[in-house]
Parts: structure tokens; C-alpha cells; sequence
């Protein structure tokens, strides 16, 4: 997927952790052991790539996980290295 001029494509991980997701279920109603089984570890290292404009600071979620939001696969390709 191609990026304008002056956008790095980055990508960032998300994490919640399994007594946030605990206090989510009571929250939800989740009951039985196999619904709390598949739900404790959602959104536990999540991938989320970006287009930042480095002269304005926006920033545009573009993929969630290995798919760009307009369906595509995102390829190692598309990304920009940076080091944090």
C-alpha cells in the first residue's frame, strides 16, 4: 500500500491485561468457563500500524493486525523502521 510523501508508516503494540479483561466480563455478564477461556486474553498484544505526518503529528490508524483496513495485507515492506 503506497504512502503519501512525508508520512512514515509505523507500527505499535497494544496490551490489556488479564485483570482488565476479568473486570470487562463482570461487567459484561460473561458466565462459564469457556466464554472467560476465550476472553482472557483479547486485546493482549495488539498490532496497530500508523501513517504519521511528521509535520503536522496526525495520526491515521491504517491495519489492525496483518490487514490494512481497506482489506489489503500488510506486507514488512510497508513499514517504516524506527527505533524507540
Amino acid at each position: 500500500m503506497n504512502k503519501p510523501e512525508g508520512i512514515k508508516r509505523i507500527k505499535v503494540y497494544v496490551h490489556r491485561s488479564k485483570e482488565e479483561n476479568f473486570d470487562l466480563m463482570d461487567a459484561l455478564g460473561v458466565e462459564g468457563q469457556e466464554a472467560t477461556s476465550n476472553l482472557m486474553y483479547l486485546g493482549n498484544e495488539e498490532e496497530l500500524i500508523y501513517d504519521i505526518n511528521l509535520k503536522t503529528g496526525e495520526a491515521k490508524l491504517v491495519a489492525a493486525g496483518e490487514f490494512y483496513l481497506s482489506g489489503e495485507k500488510v506486507t514488512t515492506g510497508d513499514l517504516d523502521e524506527v527505533e524507540t
